[in-house]
This record gives C-alpha cells, structure tokens and sequence, in this order.
C-alpha cells in the first residue's frame, strides 16, 4: 500500500491558520489513509503539544543548507530550505504533499488527485494562474490550452523545469525519490551565491 502524508510549517503566528488547515483535513479525508506531519518553526510549548495531539509528526528542522546569514536569519524560513528535504524530515512516505498553513481542503477528491497523479508521474502541482491572475513571465505559455483552471501532472524529469516557473509552490505532491534531490542539487547551489534565503525579499 502507498503510504501518503500531508505536510505543512507553521511558527507561533501562523498556528490558527494551520490549526484550520488540520481541521479541513480531518473533516475530509473519512477512513482514507493519509499522515499528517508539520514542520515546527517557532510554535510555542503549548502549541506543539496541541498538534501532537492531532497529528503523527511534529519536526523541528534545522538550517538543511549553510549561508552566512543564518544566524540572524528568522527561524520560519527553515520551512523553505526544509521544502526539499522533506523526505528526510518525515521518512518512510512513498508520496508527500506539500500544503501552506494558509491553505485548506474544501473537496478531499482534489487531494486524492493530487496523491494519485504523483504517484503515478512523479509531481503534480497547480499553475498560479486563473482568469483573474495575469502571469506576465509567460509561465502560462507552458501549460497545454484547456488545461489552466485544473491541477497540471507532469513527469518527474521535468520536476526542476516547473519548480524554477512557479511564482510560488503553496501546493504541491512529489513522490519521495528523485525529484526532492534534484531540487536539493538545485538550491544547495543556490545557496552556495545566496547570503539568506530571503535576501530578495522585503519582507520580514
């Protein structure tokens, strides 16, 4: 059988976000045979306790890549460079799927699609875009007309071709093999000319 885990972070803000999240995925999923692990980035004491309670994993990740800055860099973004290391927070899954705290499962036959394409394909992800968002890199021009509005799968060998497209990767699924080290390749260079992973950013 394949073992399957829906895996989202959280600091102590975020927590009630994350908390509703749990809770669509509770309510969703029925007797359908899904793991539920959270990245710990800056929960407080009784917060963690409290999603112990719910879910099967709660994992304090530390830096997964060296920058200079990461002393002073806030502890939240260890939910990104964690991202591709997924597997190695939370081993012993054959697929996992990604989702941010600010998300939460409306209809659970989105999330068996989203299982069962990466399963089979190797990543299935969402493009960013709908009739009301305007993607001016032309990520758009990627996808197969008629095909926008609904989850896109690919095969794995073209996991990095859409990783490096996605104005943002808020919802994803890969499998727990090659993909996740392909990418680890990719951002351990990254990060080897990067100071702090959110040196681009403004915002804190």
């Amino acid at each position: 059988m394949t073992k399957r885990i829906i895996v989202s972070a959280a600091n102590e803000g975020y927590y009630p976000l994350l908390s509703d999240l749990i809770s669509s995925i509770e309510h969703g999923k029925g007797s359908a045979d899904a793991a539920i692990g959270v990245l710990d980035v800056g929960l407080t004491g009784a917060q963690r306790a409290a999603l112990s309670a719910r879910v099967q994993h709660v994992v304090t990740p530390d830096w997964d890549y060296r920058f200079s800055a990461s002393g002073s860099t806030p502890q939240k973004f260890r939910a990104m460079t964690a991202r591709p290391h997924l597997p190695k927070h939370f081993p012993g899954y054959d697929v996992i799927m990604w989702m941010d705290a600010d998300a939460w499962i409306q209809q659970w036959s989105a999330v068996e699609h989203f299982f069962s394409q990466a399963a089979s394909r190797g990543l299935a992800v969402p493009p960013p875009i709908s009739n009301s968002v305007l993607d001016l890199r032309g990520w758009a021009a990627r996808i197969d007309q008629g095909t926008a509005a609904q989850p896109a799968a690919v095969d794995a060998a073209h996991v990095l071709a859409y990783l490096r497209g996605l104005p943002d990767s808020q919802l994803l699924a890969l499998v727990a093999d090659l993909p996740w080290a392909r990418l680890d390749t990719l951002l351990d260079a990254v990060g080897a000319t990067t100071p702090s992973p959110h040196a681009r950013s403004p915002r804190s």
